[in-house]
């Protein structure tokens, strides 16, 4: 039976379940932070949906930050491939819980929050790494140079 991750390798199946869980927990903690933060009255009741919003954002952030440096292709799909595992996730724990689900209330700004720390990783891109000058060591036989005066 042919699945959605089929045509992908199984080192990259497994590389991208273990950023999209990286993303998870950079997203509890911070909604751990933002409940904790809104419980303690330092932040306001309806600051909670930017709150929110934040977290996605840098859970998303993050999580393809780690997905561009484990490299492969290109910057941008692998920080949106973690934003999707994200967005998933979410969509699968919003269609779990008991209560209606209104999209239309904050539901395009999570959306955009969701893919907007995804794109923001991968616009960013990497960061080149400085090459290393050549081992210009003597070998035992060599003469070393004189300045010509």
């Amino acid at each position: 039976m042919k699945t959605l991750f089929s045509s992908i390798s199984e080192n990259v199946q497994f590389v991208l379940l273990c950023l999209a869980v990286t993303a998870a927990v950079v997203l509890l903690a911070a909604l751990g932070v933002s409940s904790l933060l809104l419980l303690r009255g330092i932040v306001p009741e309806r600051a909670m949906g930017p709150l929110v919003w934040g977290s996605s954002v840098l859970a998303c952030f993050c999580g393809g930050r780690m997905a561009i440096r484990q490299g492969g292709d290109g910057p941008l799909p692998r920080a949106l491939a973690v934003s999707a595992c994200v967005y998933g996730a979410m969509w699968i724990a919003a269609l779990t819980g008991n209560e209606a689900i209104h999209f239309a209330g904050s539901g395009i700004a999570q959306t955009c929050a969701v893919w907007g720390g995804g794109l923001l990783a991968g616009l960013v891109g990497v960061r080149r790494r400085k090459k290393k000058p050549a081992d210009r060591r003597r070998r035992s036989g060599e003469r070393r140079k004189r300045a010509v005066t």
